[in-house]
């Protein structure tokens, strides 16, 4: 009798997922210098990233913090007085390469650190690709804005003052 509940129990742990597919859903989330630092790693992967949202005209863009990016504005602002050298803050920066819902509604995602997941790609600034919005580097992560809304579903509550039925947030 225990060798058939020994079998068993064999055949139902190799039909269940592994737990390497589950753990693969939970991630720890990485930082956009970890994706820089060695993008051929992740390439075309879903990735999940944390960093700080900046919605402004010149970009779209995941920084590292909102540490690094104030400390970054600071510098730019001081208009290369303090000896800085901007191409070493790239690393820092990741395009968000299809900003749709946060576009529509910048000031609900500017500088909101959050944890986002999506496709990483090494190559979204190509000749053929012009992006005046984006970070340096030619890296990009494009969203899964439905896994953002299971995230963040505060985010996406359609705005009670408006007259709209339907959400501004539908794609």
């Amino acid at each position: 009798m225990n060798i058939c509940k020994a079998l068993l129990g064999a055949v139902l742990a190799a039909a269940l997922p592994s737990g390497r597919l589950q753990a693969s859903e939970h991630e720890a989330a990485l930082s956009p210098s970890a994706l820089n630092g060695n993008p051929s790693q992740y390439n075309r992967k879903t990735v999940t990233v944390r960093g700080c949202i900046t919605l402004v005209a010149e970009g779209r863009n995941i920084y590292e913090s909102q540490n690094i990016k104030a400390e970054f504005d600071r510098h730019v602002a001081a208009g290369g007085a303090d000896n800085f050298k901007p191409r070493e803050w790239d690393k820092y920066c990741l395009t968000i390469a299809n900003p749709g819902p946060m576009d529509k509604h910048p000031s609900v995602f500017d500088k909101q650190t959050l944890t986002i997941k999506g496709k990483f790609v090494d190559d979204y600034l190509t000749p053929r690709t012009l992006d005046l919005g984006a970070c340096p580097l030619p890296t990009a992560i494009f969203i899964d804005y439905t896994d953002l809304r299971k995230r963040y579903p505060a985010l996406f509550h359609e705005d009670r003052r408006t007259r709209c039925s339907r959400s501004p947030w539908t794609q």
